[in-house]
């Protein structure tokens, strides 16, 4: 069964978060269980699933500083790690994503995202009424 509660969600993802994502799930969250890091980390097995996540997710600091004293590093070298890995992706941009269905997601061109946007304003304007 194909859960829909979700479905035609739009996620903002800037792409710090998802470089920092890709980051912690290739280097740290590979090996293990959703379950396993969750434990360790003190967190939710949903953070953790999120973070693995094809499209990245807006990571909290805290949630980071949860993890990085989890695997016994600092922030600062994690954030060192990152520009090192992912220098040249590492920019103040962002991309929406569609949910098409759970933990399935596509990349919404121009086009999409305008009328997204066009739809938010107007659903804005008629609660203001």
């Amino acid at each position: 069964m194909t859960d829909n509660t979700n479905k035609n969600k739009v996620h903002k993802v800037f792409t710090i978060d998802k470089c920092i994502c890709n980051y912690l799930s290739e280097v740290y969250l590979h090996p293990e269980s959703n379950r396993y890091y969750a434990d360790k980390a003190n967190m939710s097995e949903t953070i953790i699933r999120k973070i693995k996540s094809d499209i990245g997710y807006r990571i909290p600091l805290s949630t980071l500083k949860k993890i990085t004293d989890s695997l016994d590093k600092t922030l600062s070298i994690l954030i060192k790690d990152v520009e090192d890995k992912y220098a040249k992706d590492v920019k103040h941009e962002y991309n929406y994503y569609k949910e098409i269905s759970k933990d399935k997601f596509i990349k919404m061109s121009r086009k999409e995202v305008e009328i997204y946007k066009a739809k938010k304003r107007e659903d804005k304007n008629r609660k203001k009424k």
